[in-house]
């Protein structure tokens, strides 16, 4: 599910649905799919069942944006040498996975500031952030438009101020992200930029991350299930119903052999990329970058960028000219199978059996509310075994199988 930033802009998500709009149209051009038709899609998208619904959350949480302590604001700055703070650190984004980003504004500038948090097999978040640094320096010499990391004064990535780990990189001001699957236009450009990226072929320093194998069997998933359903919880019958389709996704997982990996964004969707203020495409959110087989990111990439909402197969459209725009850097196409989804399948099962644990977990009112309706949206759009298929079958009109 896509999450809503602290402090939503309608004007962003109209836009959102706008191109929405014409991506749908592109796709089916036989269909009568209105506006209206493109908001409720983009709704759901962010877990609502309605346009009206979101526009009623966008309401709710306008000017909810978090403001953090002038002192503290004041010595991230300093220590990464940004100048003086001119106006409140606001948050940007509730936190994820990997940490929560915030707004910093100084007499040299606007600056994203993240306050990182450990997650899944990440030990050591500077040496993880000297990997992912790494790849972004490769990828800017390369022309890759990336937002530059700025080290602190002590020459270090990641800095801890007040007992919490922080890393700096520079503001680029950008539009809104996009909703698949995208236009043929801008398939063709996601394809080549993901081409530059892995024709750098920089050799990773570490395995690849543990997270990109099922973390929980079948059996835990199915006391999981019992646990809902003792809770009496509203997609308690959703997730039993899905428990034969778990475990086909998790004998697929655990059965295929990774090839040989190099450094990967290992993230590359329409959620870290924007359109910056020249026109380029601006790659974000650099943190789970790591070594990964480039053919399994690239199959991660067409679900991502080529899916629609209804989460049928790939839209061959713009699969194909994904795969075109891929072909023109790198000269050939990626070799595809059913296997290239391992990762796709292993992630979904981590990050759903996380999130319905803290579902069940949470007790504050507000973190309830959108991690259940985070649940809800999984449970509706889980894939499986047959889903990867009809994936690959709509890659397989572009001439890769």
């Amino acid at each position: 599910m896509r999450t809503l930033p602290d402090n939503p802009s309608l004007d962003y998500l109209r836009r959102q649905a706008k191109d929405l709009l014409v991506s749908i149209r592109q796709a089916q051009p036989e269909s009568h799919i209105q506006l209206a038709d493109a908001q409720t899609a983009l709704a759901q998208q962010y877990g609502f069942r309605t346009w009206r619904e979101l526009k009623a959350e966008i309401d709710r949480r306008s000017g909810r944006a978090q403001i953090a302590d002038p002192a503290l604001a004041q010595q991230i700055a300093t220590r990464f040498g940004l100048g003086s703070v001119t106006a409140p650190m606001q948050s940007v984004a509730p936190a994820t996975e990997t940490g929560r980003p915030w707004a910093l504004d100084t007499d040299h500038g606007r600056w994203a500031v993240k306050q990182l948090q450990s997650w899944y097999g990440v030990e050591n978040l500077a040496d993880k952030a000297e990997t992912d640094v790494r790849l972004q320096k490769a990828a800017l010499a390369a022309g890759v438009l990336v937002p530059r990391p700025v080290r602190s004064m002590s020459g270090a990535i990641v800095e801890s101020i007040d007992g919490k780990s922080w890393r700096v990189s520079e503001w680029v001001r950008s539009g809104p992200p996009f909703s698949a699957p995208v236009s043929d236009a801008l398939a063709h450009q996601a394809g080549a930029l993901l081409a530059r990226l892995h024709a750098l072929a920089l050799q990773p320093d570490r395995p690849m991350e543990p997270w990109y194998t099922p973390i929980n069997t079948p059996e835990e998933w199915a006391a999981l299930a019992d646990s809902a359903s003792a809770n009496r919880v509203d997609w308690a019958t959703s997730l039993q119903d899905l428990l034969e389709d778990v475990a086909d996704l998790w004998r697929m997982a655990t059965t295929a052999a990774p090839p040989a990996p190099i450094l990967c964004h290992c993230g590359f969707g329409p959620a870290n990329t924007r359109v910056a203020r020249d026109g380029r495409l601006v790659v974000l959110g650099w943190e789970h970058a790591g070594g990964f087989p480039p053919n399994w990111e690239v199959a991660n990439a067409i679900v991502a960028w080529c899916v629609g909402p209804q989460r049928n197969a790939a839209d061959a459209q713009a699969a194909r000219s994904f795969i075109n725009g891929y072909r023109s850097i790198m000269g050939n196409s990626p070799a595809l199978d059913l296997s290239c989804f391992t990762a796709e399948a292993a992630g979904w099962l981590n990050y759903a059996y996380g999130q319905i644990r803290c579902a069940l977990d949470t007790a504050d009112p507000d973190q309830r509310q959108f991690m259940h309706r985070n649940v809800r949206h999984l449970l509706q759009h889980a894939p499986s075994v047959a889903w990867f298929e009809r994936v690959l079958d709509g890659v397989s009109t572009t001439g890769v199988r």
